[in-house]
């Protein structure tokens, strides 16, 4: 654990790094490990079919007139309300998700294969 109390942790996805300084305060401060093969899938609505070992990055669509849902890993519905957009980075590790995308007129999720560094 670093010196700020922010633990520092081993794996794939962000890594939380620190810089010394002068004073001998340390920042705490993250850096994106995405080395890899990157891709996407998209589609009208249903369950993205990624590879082995994706890590999802972000993810993004536009419900239909009706209203659309997103569903990851069986949790809670996210509603995305008639004819609005919606996304988000994922800023933890996400891998192999069974993202389900019901109701929308677009779908698109970004990912990374990573390789070994």
């Amino acid at each position: 654990m670093a010196r700020s109390g922010i633990p520092t942790a081993p794996g794939a996805g962000p890594q939380l790094e620190t810089i010394p300084r002068a004073n001998d305060l340390e920042i705490p401060v993250v850096t994106a490990v995405n080395v890899g093969t990157w891709g996407y899938r998209a589609g009208v609505a249903g369950t993205p079919v990624l590879p082995a070992g994706a890590r999802v990055l972000a993810l993004s669509c536009i419900a239909d007139t009706g209203g659309a849902t997103i569903t990851i890993n069986g949790g809670n519905s996210i509603v995305v309300p008639d004819s609005m957009g919606f996304s988000v980075a994922i800023e933890a590790d996400l891998f192999d998700p069974a993202i389900v995308f019901t109701g929308t007129l677009s779908y698109f999720v970004q990912y990374v294969v990573e390789s070994a560094a």
